[in-house]
């Protein structure tokens, strides 16, 4: 099965501290012989579908804002699903020599295009033609810089609400090393989910000249949770494996047009 995507942003206004505006997706079956034919598994969302979006973005002081309503509804109207959601909501803070953040944040780790294994707050969804806006997770965020490197701490929890009732998840956190050592970035981090084992991983990326760039990296897990077999009430029971890694490598190449080659390469035992 393959679909083909149409995406526009309409009436967005921005101002100083806040922007406000639209979009609207389509998404429909195209024969795979067709230019705009997208394979299934990289589709953002169920094939004859139309997604309309209004957002908007506010910051104000130490405050930051992200939130959206979204209307989905098949090509035909037979079905429909009104949801609003707020993608962040979090503040800023100083703490002597410390830089922080406490509320709903999206927190992006690792380096890579379409997978990246140090990425484990986040978890955000690469592979797909077009992404829509990322939801954030609830974290305590601490952070000290010197000029070329930096310290990160998360301590975070995927609090989820039935309804007005919060449903608390596992707690999780994670140390990052950061530092730039001439034109090449490298990170290390180590990271542990409730009820599992430790993690810990690495990686880099570097330029070479002015078209060459590649970027790599590894995590090895302690131990790690896959669905199993769907159980007679069409649940899937969980499997829990020790000893997973999971790795990336990758490079591209820009031309002076402006043009760009990408090739990457990756492992996944939760796959």
């Amino acid at each position: 099965m393959f679909s083909g995507l149409l995406a526009a942003g309409i009436g967005t206004a921005h101002g100083e501290e806040g922007e406000i505006g639209a979009h609207i997706f389509w998404q429909q079956d195209q024969p795979s012989s067709s230019l705009f034919a997208v394979p299934e598994a990289f589709a953002p969302m169920p094939a004859k579908r139309m997604r309309q979006e209004l957002y908007l973005h506010m910051q104000q002081g130490l405050l930051s804002f992200r939130g959206q309503v979204h209307a989905t509804q098949q090509a035909d109207g037979g079905y429909t699903d009104e949801k609003a959601t707020i993608n962040e909501l979090y503040a800023d803070f100083s703490l002597a020599d410390l830089e922080g953040s406490i509320g709903k944040k999206v927190v992006n780790w690792g380096v890579g295009y379409g997978y990246r294994p140090l990425d484990v707050i986040q978890r955000e969804p690469r592979q797909a033609l077009r992404s829509f806006d990322l939801e954030g997770v609830p974290v305590l965020e601490l952070a000290y810089f010197s000029a070329e490197s930096a310290v990160t701490a998360v301590l975070a929890n995927r609090l989820r609400f039935d309804g007005l009732t919060p449903q608390q998840g596992a707690y999780e956190g994670a140390l990052k090393y950061s530092a730039l050592l001439g034109s090449s970035d490298m990170h290390l981090l180590l990271y542990q989910r409730e009820g599992e084992g430790v993690s810990i991983g690495g990686g880099a990326s570097a330029t070479h000249g002015e078209h060459l760039e590649w970027h790599a990296s590894a995590r090895y897990l302690a131990s790690y949770t896959v669905p199993g077999m769907m159980n007679a009430a069409g649940f899937f029971t969980p499997e829990r494996h020790r000893h997973g890694f999971l790795a990336l490598l990758g490079a591209s190449w820009t031309w002076e047009s402006g043009y760009s080659l990408l090739l990457e390469a990756w492992h996944d035992d939760t796959a």
